[in-house]
């Protein structure tokens, strides 16, 4: 027979693995105008104008994931991570194809581990690039926000299952929390992403943050005496069983 500890413990599990299969989705939209920063958000909507195709800038099934890293504050209780919007100012010959990848992880020395990874549901929703020459913002919005802790610096790298699609960039150094990179080797379509070079310039991005409100201490102390109610009420009912 199950400890009460025991029964706690599987009952937290089965909520955690909920709570990871409801985050494991995105929805995908563009716009011809840069998002408005919130009050918390972390960005760099200022784009140099230049428009160039290589392997720090294509976002191709054939070429690295490209990424960028930032840095949160230190707000007490982490924050909860809402959207990540990039700018594309271009795309190839061919036009855009196929589905986005997102990845999401730590960034530290070079090198993203990967916790999170998305494939958005239709490349269609970004058929609008094709022959735009500049400046059209894809919005990648979680359907539950992702949590990350205060001071801490993480990264997100786009990929595609297709062609097409570049990133615009800065290299003015407008945003010191981090930098651009490109994974290497080239595995933008998947999630393994192990490792990266900065390429000395930051994305066209905006992250999109919301403080996570630290509960009061009233409010832990209502959460500690409801799981002793629990685990006494547990307790006088199995003495009463084996009682009998």
């Amino acid at each position: 027979m199950k400890t009460n500890m025991e029964k706690i413990a599987a009952c937290l599990a089965i909520i955690a693995a909920s709570s990871a299969l409801a985050s494991a989705q995105i929805i995908e939209t563009t716009s011809a105008t840069a998002p408005i920063p919130g009050v918390d958000d972390i960005y760099q909507l200022v784009s140099d104008g230049s428009v160039t195709n290589n392997s720090s800038t294509a976002v191709w099934v054939d070429q690295p994931g490209q990424g960028q890293s930032f840095t949160t504050l230190s707000a007490a209780g982490g924050y909860q991570l809402n959207s990540i919007t990039i700018d594309a100012n271009g795309t190839g010959g061919n036009g855009f194809t196929g589905n986005l990848i997102l990845d999401i992880g730590t960034y530290s020395g070079g090198v993203l581990t990967v916790t999170n990874s998305y494939t958005a549901s239709s490349g269609t929703d970004v058929s609008s690039i094709n022959g735009l020459p500049n400046n059209l913002y894809i919005t990648f919005t979680f359907t539950t926000p992702i949590t990350l802790a205060a001071n801490t610096t993480y990264g997100f790298a786009v990929g595609s299952t297709g062609a097409g699609l570049l990133l615009a960039q800065n290299s003015s150094s407008t945003y010191l929390g981090g930098t651009a990179f490109s994974t290497s080797p080239n595995n933008g379509l998947n999630g393994a992403i192990s490792g990266g070079s900065a390429n000395g310039f930051n994305r066209v991005f905006d992250v999109s943050l919301t403080v996570e409100a630290v509960p009061e201490p009233s409010t832990w102390a209502l959460m500690l005496g409801g799981l002793v109610a629990l685990v006494m009420t547990s307790r006088r009912r199995a003495t009463r069983s084996h009682a009998k």
